[in-house]
């Protein structure tokens, strides 16, 4: 019978068999030999062991009496958020008509939007500005051309130009 080597990741599977006690004689022989000329493996048999010591040392603390009950309890009576939050903006909502102060909260609602929606459209326009400062004469010109070469499709498609073309070539037609 051939002498059986394993690699380090089945070494590494059986550690855990091998800490219990669990492995056959020839398995327990073969990791033990690994383990001895393996650093990784040593390392990885020293984090399990120091793992298991410190499981071990854990103290089971036993619940309070009635807890289970008590958290099952709470379990069962907890709405998904998303009821919670529907009965919040429900609850606002019928603070502000007690109050009669809803008009007033849309008002400030609408000018706060048409606010952010202004401040955006001023940043946008502001940024077009600073662009079309710093560029020279001939950027803006090829900025048109390329505005007008997006177009271009849409100029091609239109009747005018084709009368445009036979008012051009009227004169060779007429010779």
């Amino acid at each position: 019978m051939g002498v059986i080597k394993m690699n380090c990741t089945e070494i590494k599977k059986l550690i855990p068999v091998y800490l219990d006690g669990e492995l056959g004689q020839e398995e327990t022989l073969l990791v033990k030999e690994h383990i001895a000329s393996c650093a990784a493996c040593q390392k990885e048999l020293h984090a399990l062991e120091r793992s298991w010591k410190m499981l071990g040392e854990w103290k089971n603390i036993d619940p309070a009496p009635g807890y289970v009950s008590r958290f099952w309890t709470k379990v069962s009576i907890q709405r998904p958020w998303h009821e919670e939050a529907a009965q919040k903006v429900g609850e606002a909502l019928d603070r502000l008509r007690r109050r009669r102060l809803a008009p007033v909260y849309v008002a400030v609602c609408v000018l706060l939007i048409t606010g952010v929606f202004s401040l955006r459209n001023y940043w946008q326009m502001r940024e077009g500005q600073d662009l079309a400062a710093s560029l020279n004469q001939e950027e803006l010109d090829m900025a048109k051309d390329v505005e007008l070469a997006e177009n271009f499709d849409i100029i091609q498609e239109m009747d005018f130009l084709e009368d445009l073309e036979v008012i051009e070539n009227w004169g060779s037609l007429e010779t």
